[in-house]
């Protein structure tokens, strides 16, 4: 069986994987996703127990709560926070663009302009009645609410994309433990998988950016593994998924890096629906009407949050708390 240096080395022959790193390495984000990954990736997750049988097993949601989950989240944030767009009425609108795929390995929101202007759109959603597949459904459907969907227009900053909707399951997840209580407990335990999964999607974005540097010369096999030598130790699983992922085209670096402060900025929005439960409408529907006009500094100083690296910090710092914090709701 090849080794993990095998591997690495035989990627650094495939010339346009070599390209595709070197195109990666230029972007402008490089090092600051890198920065951003690294302060995370040093948050021990090891002690964290979840039963992801309560999130992720198909029939766990009657169909009636699975659509009463949905609609009800957008009734009570519409509810709390009044004006500006009736999100309810868009649920409703956007419904025509939404088609079923039980198979499909990861939903999705799509919105293409071809050269004369024709616009197509869709929802791609799963047909699993999964707690997971629940938020899946909020998390696309926040994405149809945006602008770059219900005008086809690009936001000002990438960076910004996913934060109303990292900010949708914080809150859906606390809003409807109440609403179908039946279900607490497995709301709580998808906010603590939120947690650990954050955590290892910083590990992946250290192990993408490790294995572009190699592959553009800035840095060496024996070099990394000094470097980095406790997250690969902790994290081969990962490693080896992230290589087989490549080796097989399907991966694309980085990618993961983009989810890391939008689920930081998801909590802060959660904390303070917790604390006035009108605020936190409020600043979640805020992130999908500004989201597409607004620079992602600019977002979080509208916020009051700080730059992303304060966000970040605060995150990495009360982790474990707030993992006792999310145990002690049930």
């Amino acid at each position: 069986m090849a080794t993990i240096s095998d591997r690495i080395t035989k990627l650094k022959k495939n010339r346009k994987f070599v390209d595709f790193c070197k195109h990666v390495r230029q972007w402008n984000g490089f090092d600051s996703a890198l920065d951003i990954s690294d302060r995370l990736v040093r948050v021990d997750i090891s002690d964290v127990k979840l039963d992801k049988s309560k999130i992720f097993d198909n029939a766990t949601l009657s169909k009636s709560d699975m659509k009463y989950g949905v609609e009800e989240f957008f009734v009570i944030i519409n509810s709390l926070a009044d004006s500006g767009v009736d999100l309810y009425q868009l649920l409703y609108d956007n419904a025509k663009y939404v088609a079923v795929d039980s198979f499909i390995e990861r939903p999705c929101c799509n919105v293409s302009k071809d050269s004369r202007g024709k616009v197509t759109k869709s929802i791609l959603l799963s047909g699993s009645r999964s707690i997971e597949n629940q938020m899946s459904i909020i998390h696309e459907t926040t994405h149809s609410f945006c602008k770059f969907f219900l005008d086809a227009i690009l936001p000002v900053d990438d960076e910004a994309k996913e934060y109303p909707t990292a900010a949708s399951e914080n809150l859906a997840a606390t809003i409807l433990q109440e609403e179908l209580p039946e279900h607490k407990s497995k709301y709580i335990e998808l906010k603590k998988f939120y947690e650990c999964h954050n955590i290892e999607k910083s590990a992946v974005s250290v192990i993408d950016a490790m294995i572009v540097k190699i592959m553009t010369g800035e840095e060496t096999i024996d070099t990394v593994q000094s470097k980095y030598a406790d997250v690969i130790g902790k994290n081969m699983h990962l490693l080896d998924w992230r290589l087989s992922d490549i080796e097989n085209g399907k991966c694309c670096p980085m990618y993961e890096a983009s989810y890391l402060v939008p689920r930081a900025v998801a909590i802060e929005v959660e904390n303070r629906y917790k604390y006035d439960p009108k605020e936190g409408a409020k600043a979640y529907k805020f992130l999908i009407e500004r989201n597409h006009d607004m620079y992602e500094g600019e977002i979080l100083n509208a916020l009051g949050l700080g730059t992303r690296e304060d966000v970040i910090d605060r995150y990495a710092n009360n982790f474990c708390n707030r993992i006792h914090e999310i145990e002690n709701e049930a």
